[in-house]
């Protein structure tokens, strides 16, 4: 959990430095949009803020370990303008870290974005 929320933090203040460190160089980031990102890709959208974190939240997040391997899940209900566009929806979240090299590196995200609660 704590390369998690070291991740997180960095995507909040946009510090690819440490994103460049955390993220494997063979990285496949899915977003909400269905859009499959390399790691260049998903760093150059934050860069160039076309990818900008307005407020960030997550629940429900839950971590689980199969030797090298660590899974992350949760439900990000964080604000966020991509492309021009923002999103106020949550959003399913998966992230898996392996150990390579004797230390975590993220190869994985995906991102669903969940269906608005009915009307009474």
């Amino acid at each position: 959990m704590k390369m998690e929320e070291e991740r997180n933090q960095a995507l909040q203040k946009g510090d690819i430095a440490t994103l460049e460190r955390i993220y494997s160089d063979d990285l496949v980031y899915t977003n909400a949009t269905g859009a499959l990102l390399s790691k260049a890709e998903h760093l150059a959208e934050l860069k160039s803020r076309g990818l900008n974190f307005r407020a960030f939240k997550h629940e429900d997040v839950q971590e689980t370990i199969h030797g090298d391997t660590g899974f992350v899940t949760g439900i990000s209900k964080s604000v966020v303008e991509y492309r021009g566009s923002v999103s106020t929806g949550s959003r399913r979240f998966l992230n898996v870290f392996v150990k390579k090299d004797g230390r975590l590196q993220l190869v994985a995200h995906f991102e669903a974005n969940l269906p608005e609660p009915k009307a009474n």
